[in-house]
């Protein structure tokens, strides 16, 4: 070290520096002179704004000018390790002198580092502290390692090497002072370079930022522009409810301009019965789960009450607090319309089913129980036949007869239940009609409500199907009588109308002719005129649940029958249903049925039909009018008979509902055997399209059970005694 030059050094007799020390003052001065010149020039040059290796390159040049040294190397110190920064001269001859890299510690370069002070070696192969054999194996003989320390930091090792042995020692100050000015410099560039590399880095990030910045920028102007153009409506609102944006579409959907939304309350349009529900759904927002969807009402300025479906987005901040919600929303009203009309029709379709398999119970209870009438009807029949000349028996055949064709009324009504929309029109009086209907209906009617008729006796006759009838007073009673609340009135009335040219202004959907108008008029609570209005609507009912007849289904039966109906009505002033039917032409009066006399014959008669009583008892009346009578349980023996009798068979009584097959089909069956075979259908079911396709394939008539043997042998009159 400085203060310990003479020990370094191994005692190898005379060294140069003290044959220089003979040397004159003259030299001395000179040779001092040349040093302070080299500080001088050294300085001068490492004050200039230069780049690290440059600097490097600078020094080692120089300090071998100043030194005469004749190897220079400079070592950065990073960490734990040296870094060749730059050697002089750069050959072969030097190369192996620095080593790229080196650990602090290691060599005389590595212990200047660790330690911060310069290493001199008079002969660096009797130095055991010189541990590398690169410098010995180059030629190099003496060597110093001197610590570049700058401001508070060690910057790196500057190195001299010479071939010859030489005392370093003797330049001490001149080299530490050059390794200062070195290290200084060297600090400086260090510094400025890492200065301009931070700034470059910083201009590029920078750079970036504002690039991001505009990017970002421009992505939301993006979409911004996207959110303004989206078919939907978009807010979003603090958790205190408070709008911080809306969209184009929310302005217009509420019809207010941005102004007037943002800072005001999101729920002010929500109904004040859903707005608990609502702040349920967003107040149930996590992290976990931080979206729901949901459907409320809404009221719009114009006070209509419309749906909206919203899926809400909580926004969080870094402490997983909610700091907005954003929303996304649509108007859902037709959808929400939809469904309500599908569940509507849903519904309708299954009242229709549960209908339908009623009207089939009761077609069913009623083909069952003219059976039941026929037998009875028959033996009736039979009694009065046998005993006609029997005051007493003739009489209570008489009220039996009576009571059977209530009966038989009474299914004729389920089977015209059970038909549904086929109409069986005939002649018939309003009057009479309206007497008949009201006891049947009277049931229903809340006893507080009085019912009081008008009846005109000029009233035409109308030609309609009374059990359709029947079905449309009975709607119209029955809504006339839920319109009052408590005691009231009903007034019914019937008066013949006619509509002439004239008039046809005043009933412009009526053509000119003759009508019975038949009119219900209560003092119930009236209508308004929307409902007046969609009264006739399908599925239109003011009542919780819809019960009975529709009005559009009395529309119909009304437009069917070639009629019209007209409704007054004001609110709590009551309401007027007139329904107009076309008359029949005045002038056709209705012949009075003369009691059907009996008809005796002789012939083969063929009865087919699955009930025994049935059977015997059309027998006995066959045989009580002269006809010989062949006897079938089923269609197949009846087919068997028809093929295997032999004999003339004149004519078959077929009933259409029979176990083992279909009634055309039994029909075809007997007819190929028998092409000319008379057939007339009987059935305790009511006329309808299955018994028509048996009429359409060639039978001759049809004959509804029960039926009573006057009616039964006009019948055989008909068609076994007619000339052919």
């Amino acid at each position: 070290m400085a203060g310990e030059k003479s020990s370094k050094y191994p005692e190898e007799g005379p060294r140069e520096s003290e044959e220089d020390a003979s040397e004159s003052p003259s030299r001395h001065a000179r040779y001092c002179s040349e040093e302070l010149s080299g500080l001088q020039r050294v300085a001068r040059r490492m004050t200039l704004s230069l780049p690290p290796k440059k600097i490097v390159s600078i020094a080692l040049d120089e300090v071998i000018r100043a030194t005469s040294a004749d190897v220079s190397v400079l070592y950065l110190q990073r960490g734990e390790d040296i870094h060749l920064m730059g050697l002089r001269p750069e050959n072969t001859e030097t190369s192996p002198i620095g080593t790229a890299l080196k650990r602090v510690g290691e060599c005389l370069c590595g212990l200047a580092a660790q330690r911060g002070e310069p290493f001199y070696s008079y002969d660096i192969h009797a130095d055991p502290q010189c541990t590398l054999q690169d410098c010995k194996e180059a030629g190099v003989r003496s060597f110093v390692s001197l610590p570049l320390v700058g401001v508070r930091r060690k910057v790196g090792v500057l190195g001299l090497a010479s071939f010859r042995k030489r005392d370093f020692s003797e330049q001490a100050a001149l080299l530490e002072t050059l390794a200062c000015q070195v290290a200084v410099a060297l600090q400086n560039a260090l510094l400025h370079e890492e200065l301009q590399t931070r700034a470059t880095e910083l201009e590029r990030s920078l750079t970036k930022t504002i690039q991001s910045q505009k990017a970002l920028t421009e992505s939301e102007e993006r979409c911004r522009t996207v959110i303004e153009d989206l078919p939907a409506l978009v807010c979003r609102f603090l958790p205190d409810g408070t709008l911080t944006f809306v969209n184009k579409d929310y302005c217009t959907y509420f019809n207010k301009p941005i102004q007037d939304l943002i800072g005001n309350d999101f729920f002010q349009f929500v109904p004040e019965a859903e707005r608990q529900f609502v702040r349920n759904h967003f107040m149930s927002l996590s992290k976990e789960k931080p979206t729901v969807t949901y459907e409320h009402h809404v009221i719009t300025p114009d006070g209509s009450t419309r749906w909206q479906q919203w899926t809400d987005r909580a926004i969080f901040d870094e402490h997983d607090h909610v700091m907005e919600y954003q929303s996304l929303g649509r108007d859902i009203t037709i959808r929400k319309k939809e469904e309500e009309e599908r569940k509507q029709l849903e519904t309708h379709l299954q009242e229709a089913q549960r209908m339908e398999a009623i009207a089939n119970l009761a077609g069913g209870i009623a083909h069952e129980f003219n059976n039941a009438l026929a037998v009875l009807y028959g033996n009736i029949g039979l009694l009065q036949l046998n005993y006609a000349d029997h005051e007493r028996i003739t009489k209570y055949c008489g009220s039996m007869q009576m009571s059977a064709q209530r009966m038989a009324d009474l299914t004729n009504q389920l089977l015209a239940y059970a038909r549904g929309g086929r109409y069986q029109p005939t002649d018939i009086s309003l009057n009479e009609f309206v007497l008949g209907t009201l006891p049947l209906i009277e049931y229903s009617i809340d006893p507080e409500i009085t019912i009081e008729t008008d009846l005109s006796k000029e009233a035409f006759m109308v030609n309609a199907d009374s059990t359709q009838l029947q079905m449309v007073l009975s709607a119209v009673l029955t809504n006339a009588a839920e319109a009052i609340d408590g005691e009231g009135w009903i007034w019914i009335s019937t008066r013949n109308e006619e509509v002439t040219d004239d008039q046809a202004v005043t009933f412009p959907e009526l053509t000119p002719g003759h009508y019975v108008c038949l009119t219900v008029r209560d003092e119930g609570k009236g209508m308004d005129e929307i409902t007046r209005e969609r009264l006739f609507e399908p599925f239109f009912t003011t009542k919780l649940r819809g019960r009975g007849l529709g009005m559009a289904a009395v529309y119909g039966i009304v437009k069917n029958h070639g009629g019209e109906i007209f409704i007054d009505s004001q609110i709590d002033k009551g309401t007027e249903v007139r329904i107009f039917l076309p008359a029949v032409e005045p002038e056709r009066k209705k012949e009075k049925q003369r009691p059907a006399e009996l008809v005796r014959g002789t012939g083969t008669i063929l009865v087919i039909d699955d009930e025994e009583m049935i059977v015997r008892m059309t027998r006995t009346i066959l045989e009580e009018l002269g006809y010989r009578v062949l006897g079938a349980r089923s269609g197949k023996e009846g087919v068997s008979v028809a093929r295997d009798f032999d004999g003339e068979i004149d004519l078959a009584i077929l009933d259409f509902g029979l176990p083992d097959m279909s009634g055309l089909r039994a029909y075809r069956l007997i007819k190929e055997p028998r092409p000319n075979l008379k057939v007339i259908v009987c059935s305790g079911y009511a006329m309808g399209e299955p018994i028509q396709e048996i009429l359409d394939a060639g039978a001759e008539d049809f004959i509804q059970k029960p039926f009573s043997i006057a009616t039964l042998s006009a019948k055989l009159k008909e068609f076994l005694q007619k000339e052919t």
